[in-house]
């Protein structure tokens, strides 16, 4: 990539990219190849098709001259949304870098919000974390420092089980300033212990 980057650096405005680790990394390439060429230009990161998928196949009901069938449908979990507010999560402490991220759930068929043919709606698990990202995001990101108990897991050693994320708003309330906390605790424990300091 340095290669590239380095021949086209001037015209670059965005680079799509897929998240934690690879944002750091790329991030680095491009100062790197800014730092190179003594440019004062930030090249800002795009994430593209980012979301939790987890379809087997067709739900489709095979059913003969069926107009618009269902496909691919998937009934989402507690266990999905946690990784969707932690892929928020981590899209707002890289919010300095990455300016865009292109999510398919919120317009095709693993959607967020569910309907049926001339029956109900209903909201699965993934609509919350957007919901909350959306109502409580807003405003200046600061980086809380967290001290969690850590995990191994098959790709990642010492994992976090506490995520987190604050937001300053001053102009959430005219009356007195704002700080907001995310929280998100990937334990099967009943209770995590949380001091604040500050």
């Amino acid at each position: 990539m340095p290669t590239v980057l380095d021949l086209s650096y001037e015209n670059v405005d965005y680079i799509s990219l897929d998240m934690d680790h690879f944002i750091n990394s790329v991030a680095a390439t491009c100062e790197y190849i800014q730092a190179k060429k003594k440019s004062k230009k930030k090249i800002n990161l795009s994430l593209d098709e980012w979301y939790v998928w987890k379809s087997q196949g067709s739900s489709r009901a095979e059913k003969r001259w069926q107009i618009v069938p269902s496909e691919f449908e998937d009934v989402y979990t507690l266990e999905d949304a946690l990784v969707a507010g932690c892929c928020l999560i981590t899209l707002l402490k890289h919010a300095d870098r990455v300016k865009m991220a292109a999510s398919p759930s919120l317009l095709i068929f693993i959607a967020p919000i569910m309907t049926e043919n001339g029956g109900p709606l209903w909201l699965q698990t993934t609509y919350y974390p957007y919901l909350h990202t959306s109502l409580y995001g807003r405003g200046t990101l600061l980086h809380p420092l967290i001290s969690s108990p850590k995990y191994d897991s098959k790709d990642f050693s010492d994992v976090p089980y506490l995520e987190a994320i604050s937001v300053y708003n001053e102009e959430q309330n005219e009356v007195e300033d704002e700080l907001k906390m995310g929280l998100l605790a990937k334990a099967s424990w009943n209770v995590i212990r949380l001091w604040m300091n500050g």
